[in-house]
């Protein structure tokens, strides 16, 4: 399966958890006067990038979700696991997948 696959597919069941996942393409074009123009978060940042409602407390939170889709011949740069890394340690979800089933696993082992 080819990652835009897999992204889409990960998109679409991620709801079930009652969260949310936008699309992050990272990059730079030429606008029309020649001038490069940067889009996305910053060179690292993951491709999905959104929320997970979690209880804490008896308050409901939003926990911070990053997730760098890889097909099972692809793997992440330094910059991505860099930047897993740096959701990680401030209390995100995040983490390399190549499946629903990978992001399940990610969000139980959270849980």
């Amino acid at each position: 399966m080819r990652e835009t696959e897999i992204l889409k597919e990960i998109q679409t069941a991620f709801p079930y958890y009652g969260g949310r996942l936008l699309r992050n393409n990272v990059g730079r074009l030429r606008d029309v006067r020649g001038n490069y123009v940067q889009y996305g978060l910053g060179v690292g940042s993951s491709d999905l990038i959104g929320w997970l409602p979690v209880d804490i407390s008896g308050e409901k939170r939003a926990i911070f979700v990053a997730l760098e889709v890889k097909t099972e011949k692809t793997f992440p740069t330094l910059g991505q696991r860099q930047f897993i890394q740096a959701v990680k340690d401030a209390g995100g979800i995040a983490g390399i997948v190549r499946s629903t089933q990978d992001v399940r696993e990610l969000i139980d082992s959270y849980l």
